[in-house]
């Protein structure tokens, strides 16, 4: 290998993954990068036709994802709902709504970071330039199988490098399996990479999901995961709601202060809070006076304790679940480092989930 990259001149690293339950197969040549490179991805658009011949021929399937989503795109949306939800039976009907919206919109920075990085743990993808990721082989370290691959660099010389690796590849391994084109029109890929493509994102591990406050069903749920959060009585599920319409603005700071010019601000801006989160406890279905107290540590530092031991529980499941969890800052103020635009709702007046800033009931709620 060493021989191999030195010839082409460009930087390698060769990662092995877990790959138990995943169906990882070979002569692949999937084209990686973290972030947007315009012009490496002109030359791959176009110059597509003869890249992807020329690996055909030598064993190789070149994958761009921005054509697999041009593929999915062009299949009706009703169709690829039946088949995913015929493939995987369990999966719920929003899990399902989001993982046919990621197929027809596949952005290779997004799968990257979301899918390759954190659900096979390839931390090196998380910051990777242009290259291109190659299936070498498998081996077995303590009974668990793994996938060995070459993450290979590109320059801005991307066709003579890809060029030069695939003559020398190819003299080095001899693979005596042509590959032909999979993608028709009108017709869905269950196989290759196609199949590991769904098969990520149906894996309940490392999803960046959205929250989604339900005060209709009564739960706080992440829908692309498909979990919930479990074991929490309606006053700790508006606790979290109003520290998710906190958060950006700062959070919220328990803190009273000893300046008494302060302290009146302190009480108007603590009575607001209380109004908000009464309000929050209603849509609940609790009745708005008997909200807890949130000025009172002793009621809510447990609520707030809960709900960090529930959500760590998910811990395997969300990815950066750290982000999700309420935490206290070197201010004092406690939030969640999730944006509001993430939030979601659905009341008896939005029956189906719109996002929590378009909600009226919501609306009404985060301006007082």
């Amino acid at each position: 290998m060493i021989t191999l990259t030195g010839s082409l001149g460009v930087d390698a690293d060769i990662v092995s993954v877990d790959a138990s339950g995943l169906n990882i197969e070979g002569t692949q040549m999937l084209y990686i990068e973290s972030s947007y490179d315009e012009q490496v991805n002109a030359i791959i658009e176009d110059h597509y036709r003869e890249l992807y011949s020329e690996a055909q021929l030598s064993g190789f399937d070149f994958l761009y994802l921005p054509r697999i989503a041009g593929h999915y795109s062009s299949l009706p949306e009703e169709s690829l709902g039946q088949i995913i939800s015929f493939l995987y039976p369990r999966v719920s009907h929003e899990r399902l709504a989001s993982i046919i919206h990621k197929l027809r919109n596949l952005s290779t920075t997004d799968f990257c970071k979301y899918q390759l990085s954190a659900k096979l743990n390839i931390k090196e993808l998380f910051d990777v330039q242009p290259s291109l990721f190659i299936k070498l082989s498998d081996s077995n370290v303590n009974n668990r199988r793994h996938a060995n691959f070459l993450i290979l660099g590109l320059d801005k010389d991307v066709l003579p490098t890809i060029h030069q690796f695939i003559e020398t590849f190819s003299g080095m391994y001899r693979n005596r399996i042509l590959n032909y084109l999979r993608e028709e029109k009108g017709r869905f890929v269950y196989s290759g990479f196609h199949k590991l493509i769904l098969d990520l994102h149906l894996l309940q591990k490392g999803i960046k999901s959205s929250v989604l406050v339900d005060t209709v069903s009564g739960d706080i749920c992440f829908p692309e995961a498909d979990v919930k959060i479990e074991k929490l009585h309606r006053r700790e599920k508006a606790l979290y709601a109003l520290f998710l319409i906190e958060s950006s603005s700062g959070g919220v700071n328990f803190d009273k202060p000893k300046n008494v010019h302060q302290l009146g601000r302190y009480e108007k801006r603590i009575k607001a809070l209380q109004e908000k989160y009464s309000l929050i406890y209603k849509e609940f279905g609790g009745e708005k006076q008997n909200a807890p107290n949130l000025e009172i540590p002793e009621i809510r530092l447990p609520m707030i304790s809960l709900i960090k031991r529930q959500i760590s529980k998910l811990g395997d499941t969300l990815y950066h679940a750290d982000d999700y969890l309420i935490q206290r800052n070197i201010y004092g103020n406690y939030g969640l480092r999730i944006d509001l635009s993430s939030c979601f709702c659905r009341t008896f007046s939005d029956p189906d989930a719109v996002k929590m800033e378009s909600s009226a009931v919501w609306q009404r709620i985060i301006a007082l």
